[in-house]
């Protein structure tokens, strides 16, 4: 109600978890008063015109095939995986004796809010409850403006299969290959995403019950909303989240 006895300003949506309000300015000064309130922490623009129009919102995409390029070691089923994974230890985590299986991931929810997975993916799709852990699931969740969790970038087809592809001896071989999956396609590519997207996909994850969620994407700006988003579901649900640095070569920038 104190916000909208201020003339010139629109309130378009409430926010029910966090305390945020999503308005419109009819013009500059009826921003600078809604500023001067006592009970405004901050004032963010969704996504500021002209923001970096050089990177578009499509940058990171066109990566080559799964794995191109990269040294390969293999498991004794078959499944190929970077040898970039010895030095994080990963082999030997799954070696460990936990239960009476290798360490997998099972049981965990891990969250990826990424471009999407690719149709043609059958492994994180169809087949990807046909590995050695049986019954685990796969959501392929998307916003409402992009009609589809189909991946045209194919960054997120590749982080989806770095965490979570099966043990099924046909291809290569994810971090987490025991865990389910929560596959959040927010954008069309990972350079400039929006914070409203970003916001409402590390929501979405949330909500699907992710307890670990990978972001591999960026924004050329800082997002106090995205930030407060993240905080709620770290502190109130113990969701750990893993953000990269240097998405698509301008880390630099960040």
């Amino acid at each position: 109600q104190s916000v909208l006895r201020h003339p010139g300003v629109r309130v378009d949506a409430v926010d029910d978890v966090l305390p945020l309000l999503d308005v419109t300015f009819a013009d500059a000064g009826a921003f600078q008063k809604l500023r001067r309130l006592p009970i405004v922490d901050y004032v963010e623009p969704v996504r500021a015109r002209g923001d970096m129009p050089q990177w578009g919102a499509v940058g990171g995409c066109g990566w080559p095939g799964a794995w191109s390029g990269e040294p390969l070691a293999a498991t004794a089923a078959g499944d190929r995986y970077s040898v970039r994974f010895d030095a994080m230890r990963i082999p030997a985590a799954w070696d460990v004796l936990t239960a009476g299986r290798r360490t997998s991931g099972a049981g965990v929810t891990i969250g990826s809010i990424d471009t999407g997975i690719s149709f043609g993916q059958a492994e994180l799709r169809g087949g990807f409850a046909a590995g050695s852990v049986p019954g685990r699931t796969v959501q392929h969740l998307f916003l409402s403006s992009l009609g589809s969790s189909d991946d045209a970038c194919g960054h997120g087809t590749r982080m989806a299969g770095v965490i979570a592809a099966p043990d099924d001896g046909r291809g290569v071989l994810g971090v987490a290959w025991g865990a389910n999956l929560v596959n959040v396609r927010h954008a069309n590519g990972v350079a400039n995403v929006s914070s409203s997207d970003a916001r409402a996909s590390v929501r979405a994850a949330g909500n699907a019950g992710a307890r670990v969620v990978s972001m591999a994407w960026q924004s050329l700006n800082w997002w106090w909303q995205v930030s407060d988003e993240i905080r709620w579901w770290h502190r109130n649900r113990g969701v750990l989240f893993l953000a990269a640095a240097g998405t698509s070569g301008c880390g630099d920038l960040i």
